[in-house]
């Protein structure tokens, strides 16, 4: 997966996965920031969670979309083998759904610049 990102990509991970040393040069992670036995967090902090939060949504809905595939819910142990390219096959054709961010909201927000 690490080849295929290109300079200039932006990825989001979760709290606990430390990949910034192994991503290409250039691709940024977007991990929410930590409380590290603070109280709060601070004020940059804050609108950064806040802005991973807005497209995490859109991440956790396309999820959703692949395991509402009912092919999804049940596998016998002989497709195991081709089990990646199963999910692979159903994450292609929720591409064929609607658009889960309408063009122009995200085109109107620039988020991470």
């Amino acid at each position: 997966l690490f080849s295929k990102l290109q300079a200039g990509d932006n990825i989001m991970a979760d709290r606990g996965f430390e990949i910034d040393d192994v991503l290409p040069k250039g691709v940024d992670c977007n991990i929410p920031p930590f409380l590290d036995g603070r109280a709060q967090l601070d004020a940059g902090e804050v609108l950064s969670t806040r802005r991973i939060a807005t497209l995490r949504i859109h991440v956790e809905r396309a999820i959703e979309r692949i395991k509402n595939f009912q092919i999804t819910s049940f596998f016998p142990i002989v497709f195991l083998p081709i089990s990646s390219e199963i999910i692979k096959a159903c994450s292609f054709l929720t591409l064929f759904d609607d658009a889960l961010v309408p063009r122009c909201a995200w085109a109107s927000r620039h988020i991470f610049k």
